[in-house]
């Protein structure tokens, strides 16, 4: 039994829900929603591939952070690595660890997840913030996408930590004075198994309807055909 951690309130499109529109990164949900007078409404709801952040620690307690330059001169400094989640990832953990790899060219030993955050409960979108310690296991060139243009560095913790564009994400980042202070919230520690499924890749096939969880209802867990891992046959949707 594994089980997928989501936050306090985390909101997801209803099985039952129809895909009208689907673009390069997002999708649109639509259905039939009755109301408290007894009438039928069309509700609907968006979806976008999850994101993964990653915090990676080298040997001297800083942090890797990338310079990258957005189309029409715009540079992003100081950056976390950050990606989205493939379909093709086995999980969203996997998708961290290569995201890091191809952006900086470094593997690291020890992964921990943080925390997991829905920025807009009206799109099911989760973003999965990452630790990475232990020092770096391998360094390689780096293996970017079409048209990236990406600067490797290392930076202070406050320095990154207390930006806006990783506060926005996660407030209690501020609070954050030393690595020690990294540590998973509380609804993961209490989670006796985390596991670090990819459900963009669920939700995009037909075990999706086998289940989920819908405004905090947990529905029974069905057996689910392998795919990609043994770690699929069985999935227990956590709450908390």
């Amino acid at each position: 039994m594994t089980e997928r951690v989501l936050p306090k309130g985390a909101r997801l499109i209803p099985w039952e829900a129809d895909c009208v529109f689907r673009g390069e990164i997002y999708e649109v949900h639509q259905w039939p929603q009755k109301m408290p007078d007894g009438s039928v409404k069309t509700f609907e709801m968006l979806r976008r591939p999850d994101t993964v952040m990653v915090i990676a620690l080298d040997q001297a307690g800083d942090v890797l952070v990338i310079d990258e330059k957005q189309p029409g001169g715009i540079v992003r400094k100081n950056h976390l690595p950050v990606g989205r989640v493939d379909s093709s990832d086995e999980s969203v953990l996997v998708a961290a660890q290569r995201e890091l790899r191809e952006e900086t060219g470094c593997t690291f030993a020890n992964w921990r997840l943080l925390d997991v955050v829905q920025m807009d409960k009206k799109i099911e979108w989760f973003t999965y913030l990452f630790l990475a310690t232990g020092g770096v296991l391998h360094r390689a060139a780096q293996h970017l996408d079409a048209g990236e243009d990406i600067t490797v560095k290392s930076a202070s913790l406050a320095e990154v930590l207390h930006q806006d564009n990783v506060l926005r994400y996660f407030p209690w980042l501020r609070d954050v004075e030393s690595a020690e202070d990294l540590t998973p919230r509380d609804y993961i520690k209490k989670a006796s198994k985390i596991s670090y499924v990819n459900h963009t890749a669920l939700y995009n096939s037909s075990v999706r309807k086998n289940c989920d969880v819908w405004q905090g209802i947990e529905r029974e867990p069905q057996r689910l055909p392998v795919m990609n891992s043994s770690i699929w046959r069985t999935i227990k949707m956590v709450c908390i």
